[in-house]
């Protein structure tokens, strides 16, 4: 699977980063919610 973006001036690998760490963190809420 490859994610293949248009160069932007760097906003769209930004923007990319910061969804990637909020899906993350997401995560990390979701599975420490289900472990209480």
């Amino acid at each position: 699977m490859e994610l293949v973006m248009p160069d932007t001036g760097g906003i769209g690998t930004t923007l990319f980063l910061v969804v990637g760490l909020g899906m993350m963190l997401a995560a990390l809420f979701l599975l420490r919610k289900s472990k209480k």
